[in-house]
């Protein structure tokens, strides 16, 4: 069972959610045939991440709270701050700010409680995530600063390129966009070491906003129609969301009124199927982009445009998102160029 998880996490982390459910379900089958309470929740916990990185939060949060109803009965203190820190992440999305820095305080004090650098940095990251998506940049940063010092004390690479990208969008945030370009490609090169296609994509979706805010508007597509590919063979909704979002915001900023409004027409309903919101300090920049295309194309064309937009599939939010240039998938599947 050990060599099925250990198998499972190595396909989640190359983006293979497949094989990694597979294997997962494989071993939570072995573990309940035989009754072994920390296996199951183990698996339960495994197959919950996934759910979580496809964007289907409903699954996820069954699978942890299944997982952690045994970790407390087992009293496993490690596992319990784990699946609180989980749970953070779920309910942060769901825009419940409050209950996401409950879930992530208490996983830290059980953490520093064991002496556990690593997890301690990770949910110290967590909160920097909640504070900035409540507009709390300057303890945002504090957090994420914390975290890479300990994490680069254990030379935790997956994890330092996650914190450096956090700090990135701190710096984003503030429009100090040749820091933030920094942080967001020192992060890109750790995850192409690393093989990490969530990460590679997420970075190029941020190197994307950062080209769009300083006006090359040409880098902004390729960067962002690079992830979208990524995207698309991970079925990772949450991020194909922002992902159309992005792309949006640059077909406003060129007058492809239309184009922009079934994107974001796109990107609403999927977050809907997710039951997540767009974070706080991403609203008035939404908002007004929203209200530009509104006013340009006239209400009848903006509400028939949007609706457009929400009628499409997954595939062809995507498949629109890419046609903007004649060659986009073939520029977008070379990750190694940019």
């Amino acid at each position: 069972m050990k060599l099925l998880n250990l198998a499972g996490t190595l396909a989640l982390q190359q983006g293979d959610y497949e094989r990694a459910k597979n294997l997962f379900n494989r071993s939570l089958n072995l573990s309940q045939q035989i009754g072994d309470k920390r296996g199951i929740a183990y698996s339960l916990n495994n197959l919950g991440t996934i759910a979580l990185d496809q964007g289907d939060y409903t699954v996820a949060q069954g699978f942890y709270e299944d997982g952690l109803a045994i970790r407390q009965e087992l009293g496993d203190k490690r596992g319990i701050a784990q699946l609180f820190n989980n749970l953070g992440i779920i309910v942060q999305r769901q825009g419940n700010y409050p209950e996401a820095r409950s879930f992530y305080e208490q996983g830290l004090e059980i953490l520093r409680g064991l002496g556990d650098k690593k997890g301690v940095a990770s949910l110290l990251s967590n909160l920097g995530n909640v504070s900035g998506d409540q507009g709390n940049y300057t303890m945002e940063r504090a957090y994420y600063e914390q975290s890479l010092t300990i994490l680069r004390e254990l030379g935790a690479k997956r994890s330092i390129s996650i914190t450096l990208n956090n700090l990135g969008t701190v710096a984003y945030n503030e429009k100090d966009y040749v820091v933030a370009q920094a942080y967001h490609e020192q992060s890109l090169l750790i995850r192409r070491e690393l093989g990490d296609k969530q990460g590679i994509a997420t970075s190029f979706i941020n190197l994307g906003a950062i080209a769009r805010e300083q006006g090359n508007y040409t880098l902004a597509r390729t960067y962002c129609q690079r992830g979208l590919v990524i995207l698309r063979e991970l079925r990772d909704r949450q991020f194909i969301a922002d992902d159309l979002e992005q792309l949006a915001r640059l077909e406003c900023l060129q007058c492809q009124t239309e184009r922009a409004a079934r994107l974001f027409g796109a990107g609403e309903v999927l977050r809907e199927s997710m039951g997540t919101l767009i974070p706080l300090y991403m609203r008035v920049d939404y908002d007004c982009h929203v209200a530009a295309l509104r006013t340009s194309l006239g209400e009848s064309a903006f509400a028939k445009a949007w609706a457009e937009g929400r009628a499409m599939t997954l595939d062809q939010a995507i498949a629109y998102a890419l046609e903007a240039t004649a060659n986009a998938e073939s520029a977008a599947t070379d990750v190694n160029k940019v």
